[in-house]
């Protein structure tokens, strides 16, 4: 009977105790269509001055374009020779604060040929690289060379050419009155071509999607190895930055896009081929935190004065023990909400019986020189914190390269060390830390559009997956989001799915918006969604403003408490 107990204290202990929810925050906005729509730029010219005349003939290319006699913005302009097409100008998106990254190459070509053929200027007029000279100083001139191609895919792969040069976000921000002059001036045929690379320029610049810009997830049918996949992704204009690990699982590959598409767009085309069988957007989950630094003043609570746990009668000396942490007195009250007085003395009796359970965090980096874990066994496979996140596209996200507060707190509730006389004891520890093995894994990354961190749905799941083959038993995401993209992230679903097949519980945070709406991943029928109580003056618990709540979540446990830190404790 005892050792039926035990085991549910060493796996369920800690799910009550994943302290439900320091502050969570949601993460997307509604995406609708894909992104903003595109932003106009001010020329000073209405539609039809903008347009440039049809050339009757082709104009030298070494012409002084200061010397030239027409201008193709002028109020001046014969309205009569003007296209009544619009402006592609009117729709141009200007890419701004675009982050460093490798150029990125487009492999767009015309049906039926390649870059290199389409790339091929027609005889006698200026050629790719006279274009992209021209492009690089003068936008206006380089619009008037490209018009004097005939129609055709030449004009169009040309074309491309010059808008990869001003998109790419390597160069984009160096390129701005270039594109301007360009987009002003070049002919009414650019204008579908125009509007495709701005609405895909506008998503990447939206801080607010949700997910992340420039990729796709691509899940392949059962029957498609890797090199068929890859193969896919080639044929439809995208270049894998990824493959996920795979093994009895279908393939994944990360798709990079086109500066031209939007994800929207690249989930319907990938949709469309009969080798995949999902596509989605790589997801983008927060973690917010607010921390109080100062230390309580710390003294172990003698026995007498700790605080009964409703319902259960008087507690006698044998009932519970009480760890020597220094801060113990700060912690007593949800301690013995959970019971955990009582458990640890059930545990010292049974479990050296017991094996030791494999506790996974996965969160921000840990601070494995923390003093508090110093009786704490820790697995140390996943020390980098770039082990899951390395295949992370760097035109938007940055490596975290140091201890971050949250994941070193979540990791303290959880797994510091009791009885050592120091800082806390964590709750899925035993006096004799005989109880886990903590296997703390970083699973976010820094996004260059706002700095914050962000954890991916690709980190995620092949952290997910990884932990659960090295025998996992219970899993803490105090991470989470709303997929407001318009359909659930089934790749995250599909992990969540591998773990609970596996016997390995996964615990999820409730959030911190103060709604009943869906929230992810604590909503999944595969996770424990956990709700963060706070205490009243009369010594009850009540659900914590904050916290999200709903059907959806499963239980409730003690939200804002103290623990560990980089180099101290605190409160979140």
């Amino acid at each position: 009977m005892k050792k039926a107990v035990a085991q549910k204290i060493g796996v369920l202990a800690l799910a009550f105790l994943l302290l439900a929810s320091w502050p969570l925050g949601a993460f997307a906005a509604d995406t609708g269509s894909g992104g903003t729509p595109p932003a106009s730029v001010e020329t000073g010219t209405g539609a039809e001055e903008d347009a440039a005349p049809p050339a009757e003939e082709p104009q030298p290319t070494d012409e002084d374009p200061s010397d030239t006699d027409e201008d193709v913005s002028s109020a001046d302009a014969d309205p009569s020779a003007v296209d009544e097409e619009p402006s592609p100008a009117e729709d141009i998106v200007i890419p701004q604060g675009s982050p460093s990254s490798a150029e990125i190459e487009d492999s767009t070509v015309p049906a039926g040929e390649t870059k290199d053929d389409a790339s091929v200027a027609p005889q006698g007029l200026a050629t790719i690289e006279e274009l992209l000279d021209a492009a690089r100083v003068d936008g206006a001139l380089a619009a008037r060379l490209l018009s004097e191609y005939p129609d055709g895919d030449a004009y169009f792969a040309a074309l491309d050419e010059v808008l990869e040069l001003y998109y790419a976000p390597a160069t984009a921000e160096s390129y701005v009155p270039q594109l301007v002059d360009f987009a002003a001036a070049v002919d009414a045929r650019a204008a579908e071509t125009l509007a495709r690379y701005a609405a895909a320029a506008a998503e990447r610049a939206d801080q607010t999607l949700g997910y992340v810009p420039g990729e796709v997830l691509v899940v392949f049918e059962d029957e498609v190895m890797q090199p068929q996949a890859e193969e896919v992704v080639e044929e439809l204009d995208g270049e894998v930055l990824e493959m996920l690990p795979a093994e009895e699982e279908p393939v994944v590959a990360v798709a990079e896009l086109p500066l031209d598409q939007t994800v929207e767009e690249a989930v319907a085309a990938f949709e469309s081929d009969p080798a995949v069988a999902h596509v989605q957007p790589n997801f983008m989950y927060e973690m917010i935190g607010d921390v109080t630094n100062e230390e309580p003043a710390g003294s172990a609570a003698p026995d007498d004065q700790l605080v009964q746990p409703a319902g259960d009668g008087a507690l006698t000396p044998d009932a519970f023990f009480t760890p020597n942490d220094t801060f113990m007195n700060d912690q007593r009250a949800y301690l013995d909400a959970l019971h955990m007085r009582e458990a640890y003395a059930d545990l010292r009796v049974i479990q050296p019986s017991l094996s030791r359970i494999k506790v996974g965090v996965l969160d921000s980096p840990f601070d494995f020189s923390h003093e508090d874990f110093n009786r704490t066994p820790i697995d140390k496979k996943y020390k980098s914190y770039s082990y899951f996140t390395s295949g992370v596209d760097s035109t938007y996200y940055s490596q975290i390269k140091q201890p971050d507060y949250h994941g070193t707190h979540v990791a303290g509730i959880i797994g510091a060390s009791a009885n050592n006389g120091l800082g806390i004891a964590g709750v899925g520890n035993d006096p004799s830390n005989s109880s886990i093995t903590l296997v703390p894994v970083n699973v976010f990354v820094q996004y260059k559009g706002d700095g914050g961190y962000y954890a991916l749905t690709t980190t995620v799941v092949k952290a997910i997956r990884a932990l659960v083959k090295d025998g996992v038993r219970v899993i803490n995401l105090s991470l989470g989001g709303r997929c407001d993209y318009g359909q659930s992230d089934d790749l995250f679903d599909d992990a969540l799915y591998y773990a609970y097949q596996k016997d390995c519980m996964v615990v999820c945070a409730a959030g911190n918006e103060n709604t009943n709406d869906s929230y992810y991943p604590a909503d999944s029928d595969y996770a424990l969604g956990v709700i963060a109580l706070d205490k009243n003056s009369n010594g009850t618990w009540k659900r914590a403003y904050y916290s999200n709540y709903g059907y959806g979540k499963d239980i409730s446990a003690p939200g804002t408490v103290l623990s560990t830190l980089p180099g101290g404790y605190g409160y979140m």
